[in-house]
């Protein structure tokens, strides 16, 4: 399974229309076509019932709209992350707190218990 052909069905099944979903997707109708067979090929079924001019989607493809959508959405944020951190717009922050300062901000609140040495 690949990206593209996610990003396809997802376009299908939003548009219901395949020469839509084509050129929102800005790639050729038999392209597009081609990819989600290939997708129903690898799924092992029908995604869509093909009734010109729109399509419908069939119960795997309601199924898997759902997990495909996870998928995809997954997929940008790991791709947005990446592009965060290497700008670096995104870094760790790392902390320690010393036993010291620990029995002391635990110790004013109260909550000293099995602290001591």
């Amino acid at each position: 399974m690949e990206m593209h052909q996610v990003r396809y069905f997802l376009a299908v099944a939003r548009t219901l229309n395949f020469t839509r979903a084509a050129e929102e997707c800005n790639v050729a109708q038999p392209s597009l076509t081609r990819a989600i067979r290939q997708l129903e090929d690898e799924l092992g079924g029908d995604l869509f019932r093909r009734e010109r001019p729109h399509a419908q989607l069939t119960e795997l493809g309601q199924r898997m709209q759902p997990l495909l959508q996870q998928c995809y959405d997954s997929a940008l944020g790991a791709r947005s992350l990446a592009s965060s951190i290497k700008s670096g717009d995104v870094g760790s922050l790392r902390m320690a707190v010393s036993a010291t300062n620990g029995r002391e901000v635990l110790g004013q609140s109260g909550h000293t218990r099995g602290l001591h040495s």
